[in-house]
């Protein structure tokens, strides 16, 4: 048996997950475009944000913890928040 605090993050992670698809699902129909063929253009970090209904900083979380992928820089222009 699992210790109770890995069994809860397991049970927190695969709730996440499943929000995070309902979310790209629901983006992918509005827009038209299914992830899975790739988007006509890039979200930014505030976009995802917005998208998850979480504060930047709560993404930087997510992702710190391997809860979401990491983003990733085209070119050399970055934007600093």
């Amino acid at each position: 048996m699992l210790p109770p605090d890995t069994a809860l993050r397991r049970l927190v992670r695969e709730e996440l997950e499943r929000v995070m698809q309902s979310v790209l699902d629901a983006l992918a129909h509005q827009v038209g475009v299914h992830p899975k063929n790739g988007a006509d253009e890039l979200l930014s970090r505030d976009d995802v944000a917005k998208l998850l209904k979480v504060d930047i900083r709560t993404l930087r979380r997510m992702v710190h913890a391997g809860d979401v992928p990491a983003p990733f820089t085209l070119g050399e222009r970055t934007d600093r928040s």
